[in-house]
């Protein structure tokens, strides 16, 4: 019986694109062949596709531009609409930045303690630590209240992460006139109210308007906060790649500075240009690429985040390490791919005025013995 395509699948015979597939012989190409050829379906999508992903699963294999397409949450055009469209709201992040400053200073500024630090972008549960003379640690997590809307003194605190019990919530406003401190266990409900022009509030005991009162009360409490820091293991592995970098910089004499804060797409700066990190842990199907994410977001669409591509003016560099493959999860460890933003551009990986850019891409190991334009990245330090 024949493996030829040509006579296996006559049904995706009719998308074989003739003018783009001028070096393949169609007669001669078997069905399960792995070489990428172009396609073109009835609606004119035109791609790459092996002809072994093309007919390995069904005799009805969808064109892949039109199965993504049936995919779709949204329609193209609106989700377009959307990221063209989108304005960031005031960032609250660098509004908990600024709070997690104030009171970083406050402390400081007492001179009665070995070291305060903020702890800033670590991946930790914990805000500030403060290290006490006998070098005992407590950590407090800072938190920005919102002001209710036509209430004229009144702000709440949304309760939705788990920290220890006795992790000492130090709260206050963006104007840094209303403050309040309680220990997570006291905090009992999803959403904490706050009403400062009410006298007989339940919670009157843990509020304050006058900032001495306020930082007193908040020195005494201190050493009851939690001696624990747990770090989120969602992003423990990012954090560990960064101090991994932080060790390349100065290896090779490069100036390596960290952000603090989670507030944009930048995780620091190396030789004073912005870069954001990446890391991929380990290649669960062996592939010889690995796949990166390159997207961050453009709002809501119907209750659904939309993701757009990063621009030209998000940063200057992307660094990326790799864990391994499954039987060996840690090969590729402290090496690091130094993409800079014009080889970015070149891959069409940044959004600019004349490319939309990509939500993904791929990039080959350090030792991978096939051509990849990602290839002479590897720790290549002429870039920087």
């Amino acid at each position: 019986m024949s493996n030829l395509f040509i006579d296996k699948f006559p049904e995706l015979v009719k998308e074989w694109n003739y003018d783009m597939n001028i070096d393949i012989d169609i007669s001669k190409i078997t069905f399960s062949s792995h070489k990428k050829v172009y396609w073109k379906c009835d609606k004119g999508h035109v791609y790459l596709a092996s002809l072994n992903n093309r007919t390995k699963k069904n005799k009805n294999s969808k064109c892949l531009k039109c199965s993504t397409e049936l995919k779709r949450i949204h329609n193209i055009e609106d989700v377009n609409k959307k990221i063209y469209n989108y304005k960031p709201v005031i960032n609250t992040t660098l509004i908990g930045d600024e709070s997690e400053i104030y009171i970083l200073n406050l402390l400081l500024n007492k001179n009665i303690y070995k070291d305060v630090k903020r702890l800033g972008n670590t991946g930790s549960n914990a805000d500030i630590s403060i290290t006490h003379f006998d070098d005992t640690i407590n950590y407090i997590q800072i938190k920005t209240i919102t002001k209710i809307l036509n209430n004229k003194d009144s702000y709440y605190y949304t309760n939705d992460h788990k920290y220890p019990d006795n992790m000492l919530i130090v709260m206050l406003n963006k104007s840094k006139d209303r403050f309040a401190l309680e220990f997570h266990s006291n905090i009992k409900v999803k959403r904490l109210s706050l009403s400062y022009n009410y006298k007989k509030s339940k919670y009157k005991d843990i509020m304050f308007t006058e900032l001495n009162i306020f930082l007193k009360k908040l020195i005494e409490l201190i050493p009851m906060s939690s001696r624990i820091n747990n770090i989120y293991s969602c992003i423990s592995k990012e954090i560990a790649s960064l101090y991994r970098f932080e060790k390349f910089c100065k290896t090779n004499n490069i100036d390596y500075k960290r952000n603090i804060t989670n507030g944009n797409t930048i995780d620091g700066t190396i030789n004073n240009f912005n870069f954001q990190e990446k890391f991929i842990s380990k290649n669960y199907k062996n592939r010889l690429t690995y796949m990166i994410t390159s997207s961050k977001s453009a709002g809501r669409l119907n209750n659904k985040n939309i993701k757009r591509p990063y621009s030209e003016n998000d940063f200057d560099y992307i660094i990326i390490e790799i864990g391994g493959v499954i039987s060996s999860p840690n090969k590729y460890l402290n090496n690091f791919c130094i993409i800079p933003k014009n080889i970015l551009i070149e891959q069409n990986i940044l959004q600019t005025d004349t490319c939309k850019g990509k939500k993904k891409f791929y990039i080959c190991a350090p030792d991978c013995k096939k051509p990849h334009w990602s290839k002479n990245l590897w720790n290549n330090i002429s870039f920087l």
